[in-house]
């Protein structure tokens, strides 16, 4: 019974390092295309287009714009 319960708690935490390991593991990896770098993909012309968009429905306020088309911008 114990032999259970000892396996029990070692398969506990064994799931609990591997989905925490992986976790990790996919918040640190460096990606393509620069992402390591920036913590951010490269400007995407598509990205300016949908911030635009949001503005014109009245979606974000002009210092939310200006804010995040200045990411847009830093990140290229």
């Amino acid at each position: 019974m114990i032999l259970l319960l000892i396996l029990v708690v070692l398969a506990i935490i064994w799931i609990f390092n591997t989905f925490t390991h992986r976790h990790h593991h996919l918040h640190h990896d460096p990606g393509p295309q620069g992402i390591a770098r920036t913590g951010h993909p490269p400007f995407n012309p598509e990205a300016q287009r949908i911030l635009e968009e949001r503005f014109a429905r009245g979606e974000i306020d002009a210092d939310e714009f200006k804010l995040k088309r200045d990411l847009l911008r830093d990140n290229s």
